[in-house]
């Protein structure tokens, strides 16, 4: 397999063509980086999320009849 990088109207394209004569071209994938702050949930916080899932959880189990 040959693997190629191509830059055509500001994109930047990865092209492969293998030994079947086959090719294939897709957008390069972009390295993004985020500086994202972890916010830490405060225990009402957490225990509210908590129980919301397990709630949601048990009408899922209730509509299945499980």
């Amino acid at each position: 397999m040959n693997k190629t990088e191509v830059i055509e109207n500001g994109n930047t394209y990865i092209v492969e063509t293998y030994e079947s004569g086959a090719t294939v071209k897709y957008l390069k994938p972009v390295e993004e980086i985020f500086d994202v702050e972890e916010k830490k949930l405060s225990d009402i916080e957490q225990a509210t999320l908590d129980t919301a899932l397990n709630v949601e959880y048990l009408v899922c189990l209730s509509e299945l009849n499980v």
